[in-house]
């Protein structure tokens, strides 16, 4: 099902649409980059608090996903009310705000300052989900494992850099942002476009398709990431964030194509809500639980994140095979029904 556009509507030139495109790029490079630095230190911290790679998953991964994803639901529910561009202002100028203040008063920062969060809006999530109906609902889990994914790989392969051959991390640093920025923005530009290109050719269903193919090509270039060769390795890593980010924006594209333009917001508020809870908040643990089940645990942290990444990307295909099943069986109890 794909929701019609009033052709009435205004729209922006393309040179503002644009415009706007590159500062949410800015915004979002930024967002990441504060958030990847504690991936490069990942050992000092063990060393330095006395904790286990485990209780680094869940520092990396859980402990942000806990505030980021029940803050996403009620401002998604925002965002279909009033002016998404109001709200991202609030939003950057509160960011700046906190990183100022934050600054300035390192230790004495309340974590009662989320307790006021309210997630607790049943009726728009109910609502919301009536109207998606399960394709989208198995789309979610479709995109939900492309940040699972990416982040277990993102927090986790500096340490295996870091460990297996002893690199600066500082060159790193330099080297994982660049295949970071490269694998997911080229994959982000080529998956929206052969995304539009499929849902032209075959409909709704052509979306699905890429993310399809997306989980299913990348599947061979997972091997190098057990490599004794850092070229191959990054190589490897590059391929992830690029299938990653294919499954992404198609997916994406495909939530937003189902459900009415009243309710998107909210849509992709569950959609990032998922990503962050599933991808930030189990991804990253799931490798350090993974390695613990190995010989050798000091060589462990290669075959783990194969390991986590391959079962992400099989869950991912199985997820758009059964989207594209149940589309398929809601619309031939549909021609029954017309018949």
């Amino acid at each position: 099902m794909t929701t019609s556009v009033d052709p009435s509507a205004a729209y922006p030139s393309a040179g503002k649409a644009w415009w706007a495109v590159a500062l949410l790029c800015v915004a979002a490079i930024i967002s990441y980059s504060d958030r990847q630095v504690m991936s490069l230190v990942v050992d000092p911290i063990r060393h330095d608090l006395g904790i286990s790679d485990v209780q680094i998953g869940l520092l990396l991964g859980t402990a942000f996903a806990a505030i980021y994803g029940v803050a996403g639901i009620p401002l998604g529910y925002l965002a279909d009310r009033m002016s998404r561009r109001n709200l991202i202002a609030v939003g950057m100028i509160g960011i700046g705000s906190a990183v100022v203040i934050g600054g300035a008063l390192l230790h004495g920062i309340d974590a009662g300052l989320v307790a006021g969060t309210r997630l607790g809006q049943l009726p728009p999530w109910r609502a919301v989900l009536v109207l998606i109906g399960m394709p989208g609902l198995v789309l979610f889990a479709v995109v939900a494992m492309a940040a699972f994914v990416d982040n277990a790989i993102a927090a986790w392969s500096p340490a295996l850099l870091i460990r297996n051959f002893h690199l600066d991390p500082g060159h790193i640093g330099v080297t994982l942002g660049l295949v970071f920025m490269i694998g997911g923005a080229v994959g982000m530009m080529t998956g929206g476009l052969l995304s539009d290109r499929a849902q032209r050719r075959f409909g709704w269903s052509g979306r699905v398709y890429v993310c399809l193919a997306a989980s299913l090509l990348v599947m061979p270039t997972l091997l190098p990431l057990i490599s004794t060769d850092v070229t191959m390795i990054s190589t490897s890593i590059l391929a992830v964030f690029f299938a990653s980010a294919w499954i992404t924006s198609s997916g994406l594209a495909a939530i937003l194509d189902w459900v009415p333009n009243r309710r998107r917001g909210l849509a992709t508020s569950i959609s990032f809500f998922f990503n962050v809870a599933v991808g930030l908040g189990v991804g990253p643990a799931a490798v350090a639980l993974t390695a613990r089940y190995f010989a050798d645990p000091a060589k462990s942290l290669a075959p783990s994140m194969l390991l986590v990444t391959a079962a992400g990307y099989v869950i991912a295909a199985s997820g758009a095979v059964a989207a594209l099943y149940l589309v398929r069986r809601q619309s031939n109890v549909a021609a029954r029904g017309v018949a």
